[in-house]
């Protein structure tokens, strides 16, 4: 149903209690703990074919599973303690714009929430100093609710409406180029329409996303 809905889907490790904690099935400590693929070239592999759903179900019962984002935009909202809270980001934008994010499926995430739209715009790329907001595309993926992140809270589905199109403030607040390193210089892209005052991120005072953030090929949300 999963798959079905919102694209083809991937197994991947689960996370198992041992010792009152939650671990990685895979052993190892410096995983991405119930995040990174049980199967190798996943990009190719990953299905909407119930049968081989199936067989990787009864394969690995422990798994996690994920989405590829090949039919979906998937934006997420970080909340974690000491870095920039992506829930108010977007509250901001929201607020200097006069502008109301559309009731598109919502997640709650292990660590925040996450927002399915129609595939459009956006492109995978990650903040993590910057505005507390990622964006998963194609050649990224997602975990799908149901899904056991490793503090052992579980993806599941809040608000449960369609899937909408991400709305044009939304994909020029998260495309917005960031300063270059080193310099005070921006690109020939313009400055976004409004700042964030308490940033600590570009000359402005606004948050930036880095489109040049250096991501493995598997890293998620």
């Amino acid at each position: 149903a999963m798959a079905k809905r919102f694209g083809p889907v991937l197994p991947t490790y689960g996370v198992v209690a041992v010792d009152g904690n939650w671990r990685c099935e895979c052993g190892q400590r410096s995983c991405k703990a119930g995040k990174h693929p049980r199967i190798k070239s996943w990009v190719t592999r990953a299905t909407k074919d119930t049968r081989q759903i199936a067989d990787w179900a009864m394969r690995w019962p422990l798994a996690n599973w994920a989405i590829h984002c090949t039919e979906i935009n998937v934006v997420d909202l970080d909340r974690k303690p000491g870095k920039p809270d992506g829930v108010t980001t977007l509250a901001c934008w929201e607020d200097a714009l006069g502008v109301t994010t559309p009731d598109s499926v919502r997640v709650t995430t292990g660590t925040g929430m996450q927002i399915y739209f129609q595939q459009g715009a956006l492109k995978t790329t990650a903040n993590p100093d910057g505005t507390g907001i990622d964006v998963r595309a194609t050649g990224g993926y997602v975990m799908a609710p149901g899904s056991r992140h490793a503090n052992g809270s579980v993806y599941r589905i809040d608000i449960d409406e369609g899937v909408e199109p991400c709305p044009e403030w939304l994909i020029e607040s998260l495309t917005v180029s960031a300063p270059r390193e080193g310099s005070r210089e921006r690109s020939s892209a313009s400055a976004p329409k409004h700042t964030i005052p308490y940033s600590q991120s570009g000359a402005s005072g606004g948050f930036w996303l880095d489109p040049a953030a250096k991501l493995n090929a598997w890293e998620v949300l």
